[in-house]
């Protein structure tokens, strides 16, 4: 019987890293899914910071794509 995994979740994020807040969406069948704010701590902002496919927008807001 063959092993099935896990389905891959895909987030995004919109992150004001001054205040260290991120508004999370994630993407389902029905588009992108508003999952509510969530507070980073200094570690989780540093990888935002650093994530290769991170970029910061005119407004000044990160934005990034993690897949897990």
């Amino acid at each position: 019987m063959p092993t099935l995994a896990p389905p891959t979740l895909t987030y995004h994020l919109t992150c004001d890293d001054t205040h260290g807040w991120a508004a999370v969406y994630r993407t389902g069948g029905t588009g992108l899914e508003f999952l509510g704010f969530q507070r980073l701590d200094e570690a989780t902002l540093r990888m935002v910071r650093t994530n290769p496919d991170t970029s910061r927008d005119e407004d000044g807001m990160l934005r990034c794509t993690l897949t897990v």
